[in-house]
């Protein structure tokens, strides 16, 4: 399964961080490498919940933190 970080409208650029924790509640940290638009999760993911940080560039400012996923399943 891939995630997608939804889409900016009107176009505008933003970077992207994919985030990872234990519980849906607690700490997130951040996914080495995980930077892109989408995501596919991986083993080392599996039970974990995951969210992803959008920082706007350009015509968009600010920063969005994604409602998280449910538990990343086998």
């Amino acid at each position: 399964m891939q995630l997608t970080a939804g889409a900016l409208t009107p176009a505008g650029t933003a970077s992207y961080q994919w985030m990872s924790s234990a519980t849906s509640g607690g700490t997130y940290t951040a996914i080495t490498g995980a930077t892109a638009v989408t995501y596919t999760p991986v083993a080392g993911d599996v039970g974990n919940y995951l969210e992803v940080v959008a920082t706007g560039t350009g015509s968009y400012s600010g920063t969005v933190t994604s409602v998280p996923t449910a538990a990343v399943g086998a």
